[in-house]
């Protein structure tokens, strides 16, 4: 485990990330790694059944027992029910479709499993002024990945084909997660569809058009420690609702996106040497929302005016890209790749409104003016490969 010698251990104040049992003896740190690893058992009955010649019927159930070493929870237990069906009764059209329901939980959750590797467990250790180390995690936090939860999945796949040389294909999708917890990652969803034309209209041609979106939503919680308290009496306290963690200080957040994407690749064979040409369109906009219950979940509570509504300014982002390669060999063994991109783009981050007027503030220089507004930027390259 590296540390930097004298440097801030985190951003906890009084944190100097070293040891000693000198003037440093009541700095709680992390000293050493945590040696992660996990034991994973996975159980798995499926069955088939085929009703007449056009419609088969699928239904798998897992238990996947998992044992992480050093996390939160000793135990993780999830079983997942996934029904699939697959028909080619409507013709030349073929539909896939399946849901899944999982459920995952497990024994007794450890909000701080990690004392053993603060200096806090080091012979020497003596608490700064009779104080106990402040409370780095709430108690009612929950890992997205050890938290309990119940996850809904569902998936539909049209294929149709278009003469002898192209087919046609469609994917609607959709998950919805819920997590048990009343601090940290509280639900997500997420459903869109692609649409995929292919054409092969010879062995060495090959075309491809696609297009696509999808919607995404996030909801956390958090709540914010009382900065009046920290490393003074109370600030030893985890719990939700206490004097390190009032409930004054509670906070959520909605983050919302939607993503657009298309496309187009064309490839083709000219004997030994192949060339290939595509272009992707990628637009993304995503929206935050959020509500505290007091300015006291704030960093800084007098910036609240400038978001009165709650949300802060809308993400976009957009890129459009091609792409060309040629690949040809020069010997058995040895073949090059000329390849070439040019890539355009815009931004609009809330992050960074205000640089415009000033990088400087107070003591502080800001060297990072974020992405530019619109770019542009070609790369051209030369690739060598050898089989050896």
């Amino acid at each position: 485990y590296v540390i930097e010698n004298g440097a801030q251990g985190s951003i906890v104040p009084f944190e100097t990330g070293l040891f000693d049992t000198g003037y440093n003896r009541t700095d709680n740190v992390q000293y050493r790694n945590v040696p992660f690893g996990y034991q994973d058992m996975i159980f798995e009955l499926g069955a088939d059944w085929n009703i007449g010649n056009a419609n088969t019927i699928n239904a798998v159930y897992t238990f996947d027992r998992n044992k992480p070493d050093h996390r939160e929870r000793k135990r993780l237990d999830e079983q997942r029910l996934k029904l699939s069906w697959i028909s080619h009764s409507l013709g030349a059209l073929t539909v896939r479709a399946s849901f899944e329901y999982a459920d995952r939980t497990g024994d007794h959750y450890n909000y701080d499993p990690y004392e053993d590797f603060y200096t806090l467990s080091l012979p020497g250790y003596v608490p700064a002024n009779g104080i106990a180390p402040m409370a780095l995690t709430v108690d009612a936090m929950r890992k997205y990945d050890m938290s309990d939860r119940k996850e809904n999945k569902a998936r539909i796949i049209l294929l149709y084909p278009l003469g002898e040389t192209s087919t046609i294909s469609t994917t609607f999708y959709g998950t919805r997660d819920h997590y048990d917890a009343h601090v940290g990652r509280q639900n997500t969803r997420t459903t869109g569809f692609t649409t995929e034309w292919d054409w092969q209209p010879a062995a060495a041609t090959n075309v491809s058009v696609y297009a696509g979106a999808e919607g995404t939503r996030l909801k956390m919680a958090n709540v914010a420690d009382n900065e009046a308290i920290v490393n003074a009496p109370g600030s030893e306290d985890p719990s939700l609702g206490g004097p390190l963690y009032p409930l004054a200080n509670y906070w959520r957040d909605l983050t919302r996106e939607r993503d657009y994407n298309a496309g187009i690749t064309f490839a083709h064979n000219f004997g030994p040497v192949k060339f290939d040409l595509a272009w992707n369109y990628t637009q993304s906009l995503s929206k935050l929302n959020y509500d505290y219950a007091s300015t006291g979940a704030l960093t800084h509570p007098d910036a609240a005016a400038l978001t009165p509504n709650n949300a802060f300014p809308n993400n976009h982002y957009r890129t459009s890209t091609v792409d060309a390669g040629l690949n040809f060999p020069l010997s058995r063994n040895m073949g090059m790749r000329l390849f070439g991109r040019y890539q355009s783009g815009t931004f609009l981050d809330w992050h960074y409104l205000g640089f415009d007027d000033s990088l400087v503030y107070d003591h502080r220089i800001y060297t990072d003016e974020g992405p530019q507004a619109h770019y542009h930027v070609t790369v051209v390259g030369l690739m060598l490969n050898v089989k050896l």
